[in-house]
C-alpha cells in the first residue's frame, strides 16, 4: 500500500499527499492505527506487518500527508517501539521512517501540522528521538 501511495502521489498529485481526495487521505491515515488496534504485530507475520507500517509511515511523511500534532506523536511512539525491535531490518526501517517523519512534521517551518507546531522537542541535533 505504501508503494502505491508513493507512486500515486508522484504521478498524479505532484508528489503531495495533501492533494489527494479527503476520503482517501482519511482511509490512509487510519491504516496504522487499525493495524495497532488489531495487534497485528503479534504472532505469525508480525515482523512483516511492523516493517510494512514503518514503510507506510515513511511514505506518508515523504509525501507530506496532512497530519495533526496528535497523530504525528502517535506515529513517533509507534516508530520508537520498532526501533527497539531485535530484528535489524525492522530497526533500520524504523530509522528511515523516523528520518522522514522528523523532517516532515517536527522541523522548523515544518510539515502539515500547522508550521511545525508539534515540534521543538525532537529537533535540533542528531538525536531526533531524544532517547538516551
Amino acid at each position: 500500500a505504501a508503494e502505491v501511495l508513493l507512486a500515486l502521489c508522484r504521478a498524479r498529485h505532484a508528489g503531495s499527499g495533501a492533494a489527494l481526495p479527503p476520503e482517501l487521505r482519511k482511509a490512509i491515515s487510519g491504516v496504522v492505527p487499525a493495524v495497532e488496534k488489531a495487534r497485528l504485530y503479534r504472532g505469525r507475520g508480525g515482523e512483516a506487518m511492523r516493517g510494512a507500517v514503518c514503510r507506510m509511515l515513511e511514505v506518508c511523511a515523504a509525501v507530506r500527508m496532512p497530519c495533526g500534532p496528535k497523530a504525528a506523536l502517535r506515529s513517533l511512539a509507534s516508530l520508537d517501539d520498532s526501533i527497539k525491535h531485535p530484528t535489524e531490518q525492522i530497526s533500520l526501517a524504523a530509522v528511515a521512517a523516523l528520518r522522514q517523519l522528523s523532517r516532515a512534521y517536527f522541523s522548523e517551518g515544518g510539515g502539515s501540522t500547522g508550521g511545525g507546531s508539534a515540534g521543538g522537542s525532537t529537533g535540533g541535533g542528531s538525536r531526533a528521538a531524544g532517547s538516551g
